[in-house]
């Protein structure tokens, strides 16, 4: 049994318009933000963290874009630690932005199997027999960076753009073990 033609059209109408009035609410989160600061670096980051939206968020609630450069970093950055963890991504954005030349994947899985509290987060559920950061977690937090990070020489990763590096070096600072990562990187840096 089918609708009948005006009265399937009435709920297409319906069903069409509530799409819309979503979609505009949405455009509405993202412009307003953008129009205040419409820089290429700016407009980058935020498609970087709508890229992350999820259909299930509330674009209002969770999502709303930050104005300015330095906030949508730091709430980038917030959002990432909501996901992996907070030591884990404390110690990347530290080892990233400790880096002169960048961070190659081993290297960065070597700096962060130093530091004990970070093996105790990832390893909370198991007992492995060598205590090693497993790879795949710096891989899946490197390719939720995306393009927030190049490939430089030799393979290492750096921050494409020197106001990731600043926003992270004052972000590590307001954190009380900012001294932490100082010290394992200098401890990886005389062992090799």
């Amino acid at each position: 049994m089918s609708l009948p033609a005006p009265l399937f059209y009435s709920a297409l109408d319906e069903y069409t318009h509530i799409i819309l009035l979503s979609i505009i609410d949405v455009l509405y989160f993202i412009y307003r933000p953008i129009a205040k600061e419409p820089t290429a670096l700016y407009m980058n980051l935020c498609l970087h963290f709508i890229s992350k939206w999820q259909s299930f968020d509330n674009a209002e609630k969770d999502n709303r874009l930050e104005a300015g450069v330095e906030a949508i970093i730091i709430q980038i950055f917030n959002s990432l630690k909501r996901t992996f963890g907070a030591d884990l991504i404390e110690g990347i954005l530290a080892f990233l932005t400790f880096a002169v030349e960048g961070v190659t994947d081993t290297e960065m899985v070597d700096l962060l199997s130093l530091d004990d509290d970070i093996l105790k987060f990832v390893f909370q559920y198991s007992t492995p027999k060598v205590r090693k950061l497993p790879y795949h977690v710096w891989l899946r937090v490197r390719s939720s960076l995306g393009t927030l990070l190049v490939e430089g020489e030799g393979g290492s990763y750096l921050w494409y753009h020197r106001q990731l590096k600043e926003v992270s070096n004052l972000f590590l600072s307001l954190l009380p073990p900012f001294l932490h990562q100082h010290l394992f990187y200098s401890r990886y840096l005389r062992i090799n």
